[in-house]
């Protein structure tokens, strides 16, 4: 008798490695089939389908009565719709199918690019929908009172909240999609506002709050004579105040001082003059002067550095660079 069969190969399993899946996952779709003739079947091969996706699997010579087993991997795309999806696998003219189930994801992420000009600030929010379901979105912010008046916003929703008004969008957006929105706010009102508050303060604080020293030159025949003035205009007693100098090594300083003497640091470029004014109150004058010998003469004159006022490790006050003819 002779046998004949209507087929030569028969599915012995087929399965997906996971059941569940969200956007991005990887799944695994195995199968293993057997020759069921007598004689070695040449390079036949098998086909996955599914996710948008076609995998054919050359399955190589297979003896007779012998078995092969192959897997293919299917990704599950970023923005693939939730629900269940098949896998199929056609082995000669039969079809076999297994379900797998894609997650819901909702992923909404937010951008915002600020531009600030003069006087001008423009807000640029994006927002993605980076998950696989359409999605409403609603995008609040809140905005001071005083702000409101100088802030526009296509298309938002004004509303009143618990801080001042707020500003409203309701967005659409599908799997990938990305909308943006703008604010635009003009500083000039407050701006100018603030302004005048701020000149104002300024020149209040120059009038209670100033502490300054003047450096000038006098040159008396082959001498220059260094006059440091102190004042403190200001309301506050500063109790210990410092005043330093600094003479280059091209000038050595007179031993004799016609004011108060001061320490005296002798350093390898120069020389540092040290006073100690330990109290400096509101209204007082300190007048300092020191006398300089030229060591060289300088073509052009020199440029001495400016003195520092010191109230501990705080800077009161610096004088202007000096210009001395040596």
């Amino acid at each position: 008798y002779r046998v004949t069969r209507d087929r030569e190969l028969n599915l012995e399993s087929f399965s997906t490695d996971r059941s569940e899946l969200s956007p991005g996952d990887e799944v695994e779709a195995s199968a293993t089939v057997r020759n069921v003739g007598p004689s070695t079947l040449q390079d036949p091969s098998i086909t996955f389908t599914g996710l948008n996706q076609t995998k054919i699997s050359e399955l190589g010579p297979i003896t007779g009565g012998g078995t092969r087993s192959v897997t293919e991997t299917f990704e599950i795309q970023r923005f693939e719709a939730p629900g269940t999806k098949e896998i199929t696998l056609e082995v000669e003219d039969r079809t076999y199918t297994e379900e797998i189930n894609v997650e819901e994801v909702e992923n909404i992420s937010e951008t915002i690019e600020t531009d600030n000009r003069v006087f001008v600030v423009n807000k640029e929010y994006t927002f993605e929908n980076n998950g696989n379901t359409p999605r409403n979105y609603t995008h609040e912010i809140k905005v001071p009172n005083y702000l409101e008046p100088v802030t526009a916003a296509e298309d938002a929703e004004r509303f009143d909240s618990e801080t001042g008004k707020g500003l409203r969008w309701t967005l659409e957006l599908e799997p990938g999609e990305t909308e943006t929105v703008e604010t635009r706010t003009d500083y000039w009102i407050p701006i100018t506002g603030l302004a005048v508050l701020f000149a104002s303060f300024i020149v209040l604080r120059k009038i209670t709050s100033s502490v300054s020293v003047v450096k000038r030159v006098e040159e008396r025949g082959d001498k220059v004579v260094i006059t440091l003035e102190v004042e403190n205009s200001s309301s506050k007693t500063y109790d210990d105040v410092l005043l330093e100098d600094y003479v280059p090594n091209i000038a050595s300083v007179s031993s004799s001082f016609d004011m108060a003497t001061p320490e005296i640091v002798n350093q390898e470029e120069g020389t540092k003059l040290k006073w100690w004014i330990t109290d400096l109150g509101p209204g007082d004058q300190r007048i300092l002067k020191y006398t300089l010998r030229p060591k060289v003469e300088v073509e052009g004159g020199v440029t001495l550095d400016p003195a520092e006022l010191k109230d501990g490790d705080e800077t009161l006050s610096l004088t202007d660079q000096v210009k001395a003819r040596f």
